[in-house]
């Protein structure tokens, strides 16, 4: 038998791949102000992987982070400045006697497209070739119209970063396996729409 081909060789090789992943992915994404470049190549390392284009995820990791750093990075700002924003806006409201449940829920519901459209955003800035404007619009579009998936993108990144609290030791597999899942399902919803 060639264990090279065993099922349970590649099982430990992607386990493997998936633990170098990640351990790059949490020190590029260490200052935070680079989490969405690192967050674009991980998923355009997966993308690799799913399109069988496996190289050197090193090099690919980094080439993929070049390439993918600008639109990221300014998105990065931007969904920063808006948490500012929401926080600042929360502790006014806070403050409040009169309307701070109908401001509460506008705030709610604006927390929850910014939510969605992260969701999307760097799947798609890794499949499409957009203007920045164009990939916040598209992961806005895509957010409402696969709803379910959207949902499902976000119940993977709450419990990741629940089981993260609660099992510090296991960030170190925990954010590569969320991110695949996260990544498949967007892949999926992407060929329905004959976009891959």
């Amino acid at each position: 038998m060639d264990i090279l081909n065993s099922n349970l060789y590649r099982f430990l090789d992607r386990l493997t791949n998936l633990f170098f992943l990640n351990v790059l992915w949490l020190l590029i994404s260490l200052p935070l102000v680079t989490l969405f470049p690192a967050s674009a190549a991980m998923f355009a390392v997966f993308k690799e992987w799913t399109e069988g284009k496996e190289r050197n995820l090193f090099k690919s990791f980094f080439k993929h982070f070049q390439a993918n750093f600008k639109h990221s990075f300014l998105y990065g700002l931007l969904f920063g400045f808006l948490l500012a924003i929401f926080y600042l806006d929360l502790s006014i409201i806070n403050e409040m006697e009169s309307y701070s449940f109908i401001l509460t829920s506008l705030l709610f519901v604006l927390i929850i497209l910014t939510a969605f459209n992260v969701v999307y955003f760097v799947p798609i800035s890794i499949h499409f070739d957009l203007t920045l404007f164009g990939k916040i619009k598209h992961a806005f579009l895509f957010s409402i119209m696969f709803f379910p998936t959207t949902l499902l993108c976000i119940i993977i990144g709450i419990a990741t970063l629940l089981l993260t609290y609660l099992l510090p030791g296991f960030m170190f597999i925990l954010f590569s396996t969320a991110g695949y899942g996260v990544f498949r399902l967007c892949y999926r919803t992407f060929r329905k729409v004959g976009k891959v």
